[in-house]
């Protein structure tokens, strides 16, 4: 079987800087490429967004503007999570944990 190659690029970094842009934004889990900020939108090309949809790491849907979101909700919250630093952890944990809804990926960290 020939699969196809992401190209050189800081691939963890990349997903954790897409999960923080969609957790900042009113997007909700998916957020339209056109919104994502420059350097990251450069980084996620048609084909490396094909490969990832291929890998069933991110879920492509195409309507008005190309959308893309992780497969399972988890993996954003994770990458959120795992990115913030001390300061926005002061801030931002208090809160997810009461909502719960982040409650087992704070656990994870």
């Amino acid at each position: 079987m020939n699969r196809r190659q992401l190209p050189p690029l800081p691939l963890e970094e990349v997903l954790q800087d897409l999960a923080r842009q969609m957790f900042e934004s009113a997007s909700g889990f998916e957020i339209p490429v056109s919104l994502l900020r420059t350097p990251l939108r450069q980084q996620l090309t048609p084909a490396v967004l094909s490969i990832l949809a291929e890998q069933k790491v991110l879920a492509r849907r195409l309507w008005d503007d190309c959308r893309v979101g992780f497969t399972h909700r988890r993996f954003g919250e994770y990458l959120v999570a795992s990115k913030v630093s001390p300061v926005d952890a002061d801030l931002l944990l208090p809160n997810l944990t009461r909502e719960g809804l982040w409650r087992d990926t704070i656990i994870l960290l």
